[in-house]
């Protein structure tokens, strides 16, 4: 289908030329000459008539400029009423937006005329159910010498000053005109009709930007200026998911200007009619922890405007200090007039359910909102602002946070710490738990080369870290490395542990979860006081390769632990939040890639903790005394994976996304369980308790042992473990 865009001379008409087919550009000029225009019976329009604001703002006869501005437009429509047009695309700008000014919007002469044609389109009959009107924000292209990328490009390399307004505070989105034809493209094709944002949703601070060239400025003042212009591309975004922005930082290389600093991007949606003229901070709780938080702020930045929530009656309309103290419900009729960016939850002691009762309640609000950490780990009662999180949809899950007994990580002191598979999920969280300890050195072995290089990069300031690439099957290697670094505490978390790709890949099971395991057995010396096994719940009674595997590394290091010295200790726990790969982790993935969750039963259940506690849990269970065989950790109640989806949906304001129900995967169970013992034995600590064994045949194990160290065949190894009584 043929495009008619009218209006000549913009950037924008010209790339838009060259990326469509079938084009027709009509100029101003066009409907000026009396010969009567022709154009096909059927056709698109796009509407680019561009004025240069600078003019416009500069005229004194309003009256006059409107009517002058609008009459080729009503010209041009008048003359194809008659005629078939499939979709309406007008050019508008995010000028439209203005600033807030009393809770009304203070719109320049040029934002005033789009506006002006904006509402005289959405009133015609030519245009019903055909009109997309596009608020574009700040464009810029290689060949556009009039956009402020070019201009400040410009005086970098001719070494001038550029002048800034207002000191460059303003913040904008700039998005380059090839992306504005990408999605110009895509709304031809799409049957969206409606307003619509067209930026990247990212600002950028023109001063910051300055800064980040080393480019000098001359300043001046503006009344005209907008503070912040961000497009908010949640509709975008549904038209257009893939959409991948060119970032600006290319345009300045193509150039051949170099960013001496990195540039800072404010990446939330802005709702325009609802932008911030000054800064707010909401905390909710006027506590302790709030006014002290509150005292931080203040120093930080006077000018900051603080308002607090408490659901305590007695305080509303109360201040402390000058700031006042409200309701919920008044911070909602507030939260109508001027967009909240910042609300920090700051009851560090509540319980967590009520916790989550105030975070659901918030919920729409979850971009802008931090969090303190809980009470038992803020240290002499200090509040600082860096202690802040952003609120995650882990967050908002009903698991309680175990105590940490200090004097059960004792061990660790002046000690010598392996831990392998240290770049993995388990694996990396007990690195950072260590090096919290007063551990004398900590090797992390890995066969993961990036995954390893990254933990590195991340930990390089600690001198106490080693990082070692070795495959612990490698047993030359490894005996060197127990020898050379004086191992005297092993965390064995190295394992594959995905249980649908260790179906169909048995010998990297076996090879990686029972011969590496074996591995670091043999080569155990003397000096190593500790080694603790990181089980799971699948190796209680084992239906999968994953849990067989596991559990005769259990029987393993039960049977070894009663022919030499070291202290074997053994954890078996179920799922853990915020581990690679987890089922958690693809719905998360899968909701930023707007795709349907996959969830093989509505009905499956599940154990959860955060990888945090888990680890914690770990490194305390080793000193415990019991007269029990295996560790397991207090997981709480099962919870239905369906529950976890709804509540994760919810936090993302998603109330119909689409679920995909699939089938229950090779070696999936509907149910897992922790232990088949009914006897669960109390430890020292209380989320922690250890299970006797049913009679075990180590004669098996060691027959077994003996296999694997003889014959390669992973079949037959699974069988005769298979065989074990009580596995």
């Amino acid at each position: 289908m043929k495009t008619v865009i009218l209006g000549k001379r913009s950037a924008l008409t010209s790339v838009l030329k060259q990326k469509l087919n079938n084009v027709i550009i009509v100029g101003t000029e066009d409907l000026n000459k009396s010969s009567k225009l022709i154009l096909p019976n059927k056709f698109n329009l796009i509407i680019n008539l561009f004025y240069s604001s600078k003019k416009i703002n500069n005229i004194t006869d309003y009256d006059q400029y409107f009517k002058f501005s609008i009459y080729y437009l009503t010209n041009f429509l008048s003359k194809i009423n008659k005629k078939q047009i499939n979709k309406i695309i007008y050019t508008s700008s995010a000028a439209v937006y203005g600033e807030i000014i009393d809770n009304h919007n203070k719109r320049n002469v040029y934002a005033s005329t789009k506006i002006l044609i904006e509402n005289y389109l959405k009133n015609l009959k030519l245009t019903k159910n055909k009109l997309v009107i596009t608020r574009l924000f700040n464009l810029y292209e290689f060949n556009d010498v009039f956009s402020l990328l070019s201009k400040i490009a410009n005086c970098k390399k001719n070494r001038k000053k550029i002048v800034l307004y207002n000191a460059g505070e303003g913040v904008r989105d700039f998005i380059k005109i090839t992306d504005v034809v990408k999605i110009y493209k895509k709304l031809l094709e799409n049957k969206f009709i409606g307003t619509i944002d067209i930026g990247t949703g990212e600002g950028i601070q023109i001063k910051n930007l300055i800064d980040a060239l080393k480019l000098p400025y001359i300043n001046k003042s503006s009344l005209n200026e907008q503070k912040i212009s961000i497009a908010n591309i949640s509709k975008l975004k549904s038209i257009y998911p893939r959409l991948n922005f060119f970032k600006i930082e290319r345009f300045f290389l193509s150039k051949g200007i170099f960013l001496k600093k990195k540039i800072h991007r404010i990446n939330f949606p802005v709702e325009k009619e609802n932008q911030l003229n000054e800064n707010i901070t909401i905390i909710y709780g006027a506590g302790f922890s709030g006014k002290k938080l509150y005292d931080q702020i203040k120093l930080s930045n006077k000018k900051n405007n603080v308002f607090f929530i408490d659901d305590n009656v007695k305080l509303h309309d109360t201040y402390y200090k000058s700031s006042p103290i409200i309701s919920f419900q008044k911070f909602l009729e507030i939260n109508k007039i001027i967009k909240i960016n910042n609300i920090i939850f700051s009851i560090p002691s509540l319980e967590i359910q009520k916790r989550n009762k105030i975070l659901e309640k918030l919920s729409k609000f979850n971009d802008a909102i931090m969090l303190l950490p809980p009470k038992d780990k803020i240290i002499n009662n200090k509040i600082f602002y860096s202690d802040l999180k952003k609120v995650s949809y882990l967050d908002i899950l009903d698991r309680k946070n175990s105590r940490i007994n200090n004097k059960l990580i004792k061990y660790l002191d002046n000690s010598n710490v392996l831990i392998t598979g240290a770049a993995g999920s388990i694996g990396s969280e007990l690195v950072l738990q260590a090096i919290k300890t007063k551990a004398k050195k900590v090797i992390c072995l890995d066969i993961n080369e990036t995954e390893l290089f990254r933990l590195k990069n991340d930990l390089s300031f600690d001198k106490r870290i080693d990082f070692v690439l070795c495959d612990i099957n490698d047993s030359k290697n490894l005996k060197k490395i127990l020898i050379k670094n004086n191992i005297s505490q092993i965390f064995h978390a190295a394992a594959y542990k995905h249980v649908d790709m260790l179906e169909n890949n048995l010998d990297a099971a076996i090879k990686n979860n029972i011969s590496g395991t074996l591995s670091l057995i043999k080569n155990l010396n003397n000096k190593v006081k500790n080694l603790i096994f990181i089980s799971t719940d699948k190796a209680a009674k084992p239906v999968n390769i994953l849990g067989i595997t596991k559990r005769f590394s259990e029987l393993m290091c039960l049977y070894f632990s009663k022919k030499i010295k070291t202290n074997f200790t053994i954890v078996r726990f179920g799922n853990v939040f915020g581990s690679r790969g987890s089922a958690i982790e693809v719905f998360e993935n899968q909701i930023k890639n707007n795709l349907p969750i996959t969830l093989t039963n509505l009905k499956a259940e599940r154990y959860f903790m955060s990888i945090t506690e888990a680890c914690n849990l770990v490194m305390q269970s080793s000193q415990l005394k019991s007269r029990g065989d295996i560790y397991i950790l207090n997981m709480g109640k099962q919870v239905k994976i369906y529950d976890i989806i709804k509540k994760m949906l919810n936090f993302y304001n998603l109330k119909d996304y689409p679920i995909l129900k699939t089938k229950l995967k090779k070696g999936e169970k509907l149910k897992e369980i922790l232990t088949t013992s009914r006897e669960k034995i109390k430890t020292l600590h209380s989320d922690i308790f250890s299970i006797t064994e049913k009679k075990i045949s180590f004669h098996q194990v060691a027959k077994i042992v003996a296999l694997i160290e003889g014959n390669k065949n992973s079949s037959l190894i699974l069988k005769k473990i298979k065989q074990i009584k009580n596995l």
